[in-house]
């Protein structure tokens, strides 16, 4: 069945704004579910490969934007530990109209990824209160979740993530998808009790930086909030940049500090994802009149 003509009209007018930042548009669009794969090329399987291979230590910092202004930085670091395990921490700290925010996570790895603990932290000047923790032994996992605490059986995929932010909870995410084989989907902690998370290769943004092509690999992610997010790697697997309307509608956006020039480019790739899912589902809508 042919779109219908008010989505052929909508797709056409975010084609046209794509030469403008795009701030409410990735919103709307973001409430629709992420679909398709990855092409099966010998590229693709190689970069995926290098994405989803063990991780060594690493850290990096995010410039952080909220409704398109610039607030704040996330720094993650990745350390290994003594009895094999990793640490995967980030720290996000910044200001809204004189309002600090600052959240602190920490995920406890296995080689492959997987998580067997995650605690979430809201910090103030005066207090420290814990948002989230999820503890993972096998099957099963103990969670404490906005005062509330849940013994929670888990399917053999599973991972830990609580919400938006700290954005970089989103890397551990993507790279365990990876390494585990890219599932349909995942069952996903803190949740009703689990919520299920697709994500899906969405394609490649090639940018140029210091002379050079920097190529990306942006990934839709589904169900940590409501709606579709972005998420972009580099070549080295890190977090390359982020978008999503999961605060309430209100756009929180990540992006690597020597990216920062390209993050509208970034933010009109996403919202084309998005846009072209609209259309996508207004082809399975049949007209009532």
């Amino acid at each position: 069945m042919p779109i219908p003509d008010p989505a052929i009209h909508l797709v056409n007018r975010v084609n046209r704004a794509m030469r403008v930042p795009l701030i409410l548009v990735p919103f709307v669009a973001s409430l629709l579910l992420a679909g398709g794969g990855e092409p099966r090329t010998a590229a693709a399987d190689e970069r995926a490969r290098l994405a989803g291979e063990p991780w060594g230590d690493d850290s990096d910092t995010l410039r952080l934007y909220y409704m398109g202004y610039a607030v704040g930085y996330e720094r993650w670091r990745l350390t290994s530990n003594d009895d094999g395990s990793r640490s995967f921490t980030a720290e996000l700290d910044y200001s809204d109209r004189g309002r600090r925010t600052r959240l602190r996570s920490e995920h406890r790895l296995t080689s492959d990824g997987s998580p067997t603990l995650l605690e979430v932290t809201r910090i103030t000047d005066t207090s420290r209160v814990r948002d989230a923790r999820v503890a993972v032994r096998g099957r099963s996992a103990a969670v404490d979740y906005r005062g509330r605490h849940q013994e929670v059986t888990l399917p053999a995929r599973a991972f830990a993530i609580a919400g938006h932010a700290p954005v970089s909870q989103h890397l551990a995410l993507v790279r365990y998808w990876l390494a585990n084989g890219r599932p349909a989907s995942l069952a996903v902690v803190p949740g009703g009790p689990t919520n299920i998370v697709q994500v899906a290769w969405r394609g490649r943004d090639t940018l140029a930086t210091a002379g050079k092509a920097t190529v990306l690999d942006r990934y839709a992610v589904n169900g940590v909030v409501w709606g579709s997010e972005a998420v972009w790697l580099d070549d080295a697997g890190r977090l390359a940049g982020f978008t999503t309307a999961g605060g309430g509608g209100l756009t929180l956006e990540a992006v690597r500090l020597p990216l920062d020039p390209f993050l509208a480019h970034l933010r009109a790739s996403a919202t084309r994802d998005r846009m072209g899912e609209l259309a996508r589902l207004s082809r399975t809508v049949r007209p009532v009149a």
